[in-house]
């Protein structure tokens, strides 16, 4: 009996400390507001420099397979959506880096089919011009 109120009070210390050491709602706020800005002008193709890092940091985190999947799920999203913003950023990148997104993105789809994809891609206005046109 004395080993469950000894549990129950280090679990209430617990959520206790947790409690205070987490930031302010707005400090939060603020800094997802942020985040979700910056997220939104990479999408919307305000800086394909930006994509372009995007793809580059996804490429060091390609062999686990949750952070590939939600890699996947954005630039699959950009390349339906705005197929010539994506190769625009393929397009910064040097070769073979470009090979290596083409090989773990776009030939290896998680969420659209292939053929959506390399059609969407096909459609672009600068798709001729790109790596990964062959």
């Amino acid at each position: 009996m004395r080993f469950f109120s000894y549990l129950s009070i280090l679990s209430f210390l617990f959520i206790s400390f947790s409690a205070t050491a987490n930031t302010t709602p707005k400090q939060v706020d603020i800094q997802s507001l942020s985040l979700q800005k910056s997220y939104l002008q990479t999408i919307d193709c305000r800086s394909p420099k930006r994509l372009a890092g995007m793809l580059s940091s996804a490429l060091k985190n390609a062999d686990n397979y949750n952070a590939k999947a939600n890699n996947a799920g954005v630039f699959e999203e950009i390349i339906i959506n705005n197929p010539s913003c994506f190769i625009q950023a393929l397009n910064t990148l040097p070769q073979k880096k470009c090979l290596q997104v083409e090989d773990a993105f776009i030939n290896e789809t998680f969420f659209y089919p292939r053929n959506e994809i390399k059609s969407a891609l096909q459609n672009a206005t600068n798709y001729s011009k790109s790596c990964i046109a062959s």
